[in-house]
């Protein structure tokens, strides 16, 4: 939920990049991207070398060094506001003519401050950066139609004998609509006038799925798929892209900041301490309201960064200079998908789904996929985990004599990364027309009738 600054550098994975901070370790190790991402405002210079780097920070791919400003004698500040508004925007292609524009509203605000506590001494440096975002996203989707959630699917009839088509290849026996639902256990041995054997399935009388308690025998309308179907919302719009439209405001919360100190001790000794914090708190909502989901990576996002480090800089003399630094930096990954903890798979009669245990993981719905409809219930990939500790010591020795120069040392970084994340803790499911369409021709069927009979392709 941060800007990605994932990238490919000759050749290689973004994790063989070296982002540095003030010289610190600011690397990433999931992805590859930086652990600190200080505000502009903040960036004193900033150096991106691709080829010839030394041996010291080289991984192969591009090093990103990074330094921040720092105070001095005199005091410096300044201050920002970034704004946009939907307001002044124009309305998104796939929005309703008849209503208002979407809202969008982001406000990027901050500042910075430096001078010295004491002159030509000691000098600090701060800085804040906030970011605020609400942004409706517009999805279109494809719902079912109110009389298809109630299992009648008389709409998909054409009633056009003109359309109709034959199992049997040489044009004998049965014809049947091309919009048929057929019962999957009603299967029936047929030989065609060429004497070519084929399987054939009963027609559910009316396309209209009976429920179970007035069915004998056959298919009937599952009661765990029609509590789950009546989570679609009935279609609002008619397009070609989709029939129901809706703008759900997601939300990302930014603040950052750097502190940074520097003293000189000695004319030939300086320290310097810095200290950076990042924070993320964002809302990825889904296409559907509540819990009918159908979205993917959606729920509550949650990035912590933070990053500190000492450094010490002796000079022994003009051409012999000795640099100690010991750093430490923390990202912490904490991705929720909506209804994370609470049971839900059981309030609809599928069981085995929620485990107390692991309540975090399995909470919400299963994830179900039509071939011909917008998904439905929680998305998978969450939750997700990550906690990664970074340690640095690092020690270089520069020696200087002529036209040489020769730098000693030794870079000693302890990383801890711990990951969790599975596809699919809810399972998934899978509907197409397989069950529910005529066995020679695959013509007919419907997913949502397959879903309401309860006979997923895959699970």
């Amino acid at each position: 939920q941060r800007g990605n600054a994932a990238i490919q550098v000759n050749g290689l994975t973004a994790t063989n990049n070296n982002f540095l901070l003030n010289g610190f370790d600011n690397n990433e190790q999931q992805i590859g991207i930086e652990v600190i991402q200080p505000s502009i405002d903040a960036i004193q210079e900033f150096k991106v070398q691709t080829n010839n780097f030394g041996a010291d920070i080289g991984r192969g791919g591009a090093v990103v060094n990074v330094v921040l400003k720092s105070g001095g004698n005199q005091f410096h500040g300044s201050v920002f506001e970034f704004l946009r508004n939907s307001a002044f925007d124009a309305k998104n292609y796939f929005d309703s003519p008849n209503q208002p524009i979407a809202p969008f509203k982001q406000n990027q605000f901050g500042g910075t401050f430096g001078g010295p506590i004491r002159k030509n001494k000691t000098f600090f440096f701060v800085d804040y950066q906030g970011t605020r975002i609400r942004q409706a996203q517009t999805f279109i989707s494809i719902v079912p139609s109110p009389s298809e959630v109630g299992g009648n699917f008389s709409d998909l009839l054409s009633g056009n004998p003109a359309t109709y088509f034959h199992p049997c290849s040489d044009g004998s026996g049965p014809a049947f609509d091309p919009g048929t639902i057929f019962d999957p256990f009603s299967n029936y041995s047929y030989t065609c006038n060429d004497g070519t054997p084929i399987t054939l399935r009963k027609p559910i009388p009316g396309n209209i799925i009976p429920s179970c308690s007035s069915a004998t025998d056959g298919a009937c309308l599952d009661q765990s798929a029609m509590k789950l179907v009546g989570l679609f919302p009935a279609p609002n719009v008619s397009n070609s892209a989709g029939n129901y439209l809706s703008n759900p405001v997601s939300q990302n919360d930014q603040d950052s900041f750097d502190v940074r100190g520097d003293h000189q001790l000695t004319s030939k000794n300086s320290l310097s301490l810095t200290f950076s914090f990042n924070n993320v708190n964002a809302f990825a909502p889904d296409p559907f309201p509540g819990y009918a989901g159908g979205g993917n990576f959606t729920g509550h996002i949650t990035n912590l960064a933070r990053s500190a480090g000492i450094s010490d800089v002796h000079t022994f003399a003009a051409n012999k200079i000795n640099e100690f630094k010991i750093g430490y930096s923390r990202y912490v990954v904490k991705a929720l998908q909506n209804f994370a903890g609470q049971d839900l798979a059981s309030q609809f009669g599928i069981p085995n789904i929620f485990n107390p245990n692991n309540a975090t993981a399995t909470g919400g719905l299963p994830y179900i996929q039509f071939s011909n409809l917008s998904s439905l219930g929680t998305t998978d990939w969450f939750p997700e985990f990550l906690n990664e500790n970074n340690y640095q010591f690092m020690d270089a020795f520069t020696y200087v004599r002529g036209r040489h120069s020769f730098k000693f040392g030794a870079d000693v970084r302890w990383r801890l990364h711990g990951f969790f994340q599975t596809q699919n803790a809810r399972g998934d499911m899978t509907f197409n027309e397989l069950f529910t369409s005529d066995l020679t021709t695959d013509t007919g069927g419907s997913a949502l009738a397959t879903f309401l009979i309860g006979y997923p392709v895959s699970a």
